[in-house]
């Protein structure tokens, strides 16, 4: 896979382009990618299925619910970096 640190003042549909680049050939069945709300803004997912044919699928909140909410496909996002920071062996959370 690929890591893209970008600065503080980079917007994530600015560092999710640094991460499509970066995985454009290597990745080549790649399909779907799941993304934040934030990612569909300023024609990204018009960019990625032109550029690499891949459909960029923003996962949005539900409408009208208020305060916390599961969301589908981001739960798995979530849980994957729970199990990093818990069973990480340099973890800086401790």
């Amino acid at each position: 896979m690929v890591v893209v640190v970008p600065a503080a003042n980079i917007r994530d549909y600015d560092g999710a382009k640094l991460v499509l680049n970066a995985i454009g050939d290597r990745f080549k069945r790649l399909k779907v990618i799941f993304a934040d709300s934030a990612c569909g803004k300023m024609g990204l997912p018009d960019g990625v299925k032109q550029c690499f044919g891949w459909i960029l699928q923003t996962v949005l909140r539900p409408v009208g619910v208020k305060g916390f909410a599961v969301l589908p496909k981001r739960w798995i996002v979530e849980r994957t970096f729970a199990w990093i920071s818990k069973y990480r062996r340099h973890s800086k959370d401790d």
